[in-house]
Formats: C-alpha cells, structure tokens, sequence
C-alpha cells in the first residue's frame, strides 16, 4: 500500500463523471494522493476502460452495494425538504407544488400545506430536527470493506438519498466526509443534506450564500467556492479536427453558413421541445432566417427519436446520432464527452435553450444566449408551463445578469435569433457579469487545492 494519504470518491452517475475525470481533476490528484473509486458494479469496466483511454491508471476501483430506501426514511426525508423549502419559502418549492411537473401526491400534498403552517415557527424547527436525528439514526451504515481505509470521503451527490449510508459508514468509522453540490438547482429542489459535512464545496458565492441561508450551522469557511470542474476543458485549445470548420464538415454541414445551437434541456420537463426546434428549423426552410443551419444538442435524458424528422431536412443535424454512443447515462460518457461539448459551442453563433445550465457554458463562451419562454403551440398554465422555470430559486442569477433574452412566441423567437446572428455583442456585457458571478476562473486548481487540503497534502509540493 501507498503511504500517500487515501481519499475515496464517489462516482454515482454520468455528471460526476464529468466533473471529476474528464475535467482532470483525477489526473491532478492521483500523483499525490491514493484514489478508491466508489460506484456501481456494472459501472467499474467502463471507467477502467476510460480511464486507461485517458492515461490514469492509479484508480482502485471499488463497488458499492446497492442502498434501498425503506417508507419510513423516504417519509421522514420528505417531510424534511418540505420544512426546510417552506421555511425559507423557495420559490422552486411553490411551483412545483402546484404544477404537474412536481408529481405530488395528494398525501405530499396534504403534509405540505401543513408544514407551510409550521415551518417557520418554533415547533416547525424542532420538528425538522427532529426529524434530522431520525433520519439519521434510521440509515444503516453501507456494508462496504475495503482493504484499506481513507482519510477522507468525498461525496459528489448529496442531496441523493443513495449516498446516505456511505456517508453513515464513514462517519461511524470517523472518516472526515466532503461533498459538492452538483448543480446550481440541487439546494433549492432536489433535497436536504443528510448530516453535517465537514466541508461543502459550492460552484459560486450565490451558491455559498444559499448554503449559508439554507443551512446556518455552516459557517461560511467550511463552503468553499470551486467552480464548475468540468468548464476548466473550454480554456484549453481545441485541437485542430475539433475547430469550428473541421467540426461542422465531420457533421455535414456548411463552415460558410452562421449555426444555432438548439440545446435541450430534459424533454421530461419540457415536452413541447421538439416543436420549438421545428419551428425553427421551418424558418430556416422558408427563408425567415436566411443562410443558416442548426445543430439540436439532445440532453442525456431525452428521447433522441424525438427528432428523427428533423434529421431529413439539409440544414439541420441532431446529436447523437442514432445509436452513438454520446451520453453515458447507464454506463460512462466517452473520452471526448467535453471536446463535443466545446466544440459544438465553439462552432456556434447562438445558444437557443429552455432554462438549462447551459446558459453557464454559452456565457463562458460568450455565445449569446436566446430563452425559450413559451410551449410550442400549446398555451399552459403558468406553474405547468417553461415560463414558470425562469422563476425557479436558482435562476435569479441569470435573469439579473441580463446574459439572455427570453422569448414568449414563436416570432419572438426567430426576431431574436435574428438579432444575436447579426450581432454577436448584444449582451456581452451580460454574459461577462454571469461568468464572474457564477464561474471560477481556474476550478480544477481549486477543487484539487481543498481536497489536498483536507488530506494534509503540502500546497508547495501539490503544485
């Protein structure tokens, strides 16, 4: 065994992945600290198999058993979050309790308008805590033997219940326990924190400042600022085969012609995408938008059938294609996952969406930025339609940041594409101050800078 310091990571789905190898933050650590790599059993070949395509060959790779959440713990969790969000009164949280898209059921529904009565009251505290202890009294240690402990656990996922019980298993050995919020959105919709974590580590001061509303038991020095990992690969040069001309001939399409980026976010949330991205792949057809093609990016969870027609038509490709390898949900992203991304990107001229992150990755490239806030050719209700996600808790940042326009008809639409084609600069002052609000200027350094520290490792000598 190494007699470097060990420090054990989690690795529970394609995003963490991401943020953690492909950004190199493991390619960073691995020379001064030993890694065990926790995940699923069925995911252990093919990060092996990533990480020799990506030179790291110091991983132990470890499975974790599968946690099943019994009805009493998923009841308890529940009525947690329902406090905690009542409480500070998250505007995510009043959403999505009367929309579609939360799927409450009329029990949830029921204890949460009661808990709205409580929760900022003296019982309804003592009742989360309460419920905190119960939580936690409640979770069995994660039956999980190694042949050598680690000094620290990292935990990419916390508000997913199913790192509860690594998190119980470290803390009943005294295993100091780090974590990182994954997304922007994870402390305002996703869950509360299990237990108290000896460090949390935030992509932003917004972020930092919603832990510290959120959870006033941290202070302020424990919620270190790191950036997104896995936007460190946008400040490195793109090789030549992935520059914008190169990229658009692999892809079929024509260097001389201005590109959209219609960039998807879950068509789970937002069912009414495809025809968004029909209308304008129409308006280019027909000449409304003149000399110009379109790339729709699919996210990992959509249905990319959804726009086989679309993939007929000269002036528009879809990615992935079908039956490529692109996302890795199930298994892992491939070797090239953040090339595609900063390539696409960087062969763009403007950034169509619906309230997705990459709003974060279209501003880092100072790609302007044009926001679907209508449902296709459908009217909805405000709380089931996509303009209610613009008032989500954790989109205040964007809209004050004046980085994007958003958009509430079709015409709108195609008028502001328009404008962002013609002009490029519209908004780049926006965009400056989303990506000083909201990015670290080097996050792989700084992750890599808090986990040695925490594991005792000499700055002088990491470096």
């Amino acid at each position: 065994m190494s007699d470097k310091p060990t420090i054990a990571i989690t690795f529970p789905n394609h995003w963490s992945i991401k943020n953690l190898i492909h950004s190199g933050l493991l390619a960073e650590i691995t020379p001064h600290v030993h890694v065990i790599g926790l995940t699923a059993q069925h995911r252990i070949v093919h990060l092996k198999k990533l990480c020799t395509e990506l030179g790291l060959s110091e991983v132990d790779w470890q499975p974790i058993p599968m946690y099943k959440e019994g009805w009493l713990l998923r009841m308890v969790r529940q009525s947690q979050k329902s406090l905690l969000f009542e409480k500070h009164g998250l505007a995510t949280e009043k959403i999505l309790k009367s929309s579609k898209r939360g799927r409450r059921t009329l029990v949830q529904k029921i204890g949460s308008t009661l808990f709205s009565l409580i929760a900022g009251t003296g019982f309804g505290k003592s009742l989360f805590e309460k419920f905190s202890r119960l939580r936690y009294s409640e979770t069995e240690p994660a039956s999980l033997i190694l042949d050598h402990l680690p000094d620290v656990l990292f935990c990419t996922n916390p508000v997913d219940y199913r790192e509860d019980a690594l998190v119980k298993w470290a803390k009943t050995l005294g295993i100091r326990v780090v974590t990182m919020i994954p997304s922007w959105d994870n402390l305002s919709s996703k869950g509360v924190l299990f237990t108290k974590f000896d460090a949390v580590y935030v992509w932003n001061k917004a972020m930092q400042s919603e832990m510290l509303k959120l959870y006033p038991e941290y202070p302020h020095w424990e919620i270190p600022i790191v950036g997104i990992p896995r936007l460190q690969a946008f400040s490195n040069p793109l090789p030549s085969e992935w520059e914008r001309d190169s990229y658009l001939i692999r892809l079929g399409l024509d260097p001389s012609k201005k590109t959209i980026l219609f960039a998807n976010t879950a068509t789970s949330s937002f069912p009414d995408q495809p025809v968004v991205a029909r209308q304008i792949a129409s308006a280019i057809q027909y000449g409304e938008i003149c000399n110009v093609q379109m790339i729709v990016r699919c996210h990992p969870h959509d249905q990319i059938e959804d726009y086989d027609d679309l993939r007929r038509l000269p002036n528009v490709r879809v990615w992935p294609s079908i039956g490529e390898p692109a996302f890795g949900v199930q298994t892992v992203p491939p070797a090239d996952d953040l090339l595609q991304l900063h390539a696409v990107l960087n062969a763009c001229d403007v950034c169509v969406n619906t309230a997705s992150t990459i709003v974060l990755d279209a501003a880092a490239m100072d790609l302007p930025i044009v926001s679907v806030a209508y449902d296709g050719e459908r009217t909805l209700p405000y709380t089931d339609s996509c303009k209610s996600f613009y008032n989500y808790t954790h989109q205040r940042t964007y809209l004050a940041s004046n980085a994007g326009v958003f958009c509430e008809t079709r015409q709108e639409l195609v008028r502001e594409i328009e404008k962002a084609l013609d002009d490029r600069s519209i908004r780049s002052q926006g965009r400056k101050e989303l990506v000083e609000k909201c990015l670290h200027p080097d996050p792989v350094l700084a992750l890599k800078e808090e986990l040695l520290k925490e594991l005792n490792v000499r700055l002088d000598k990491a470096a």
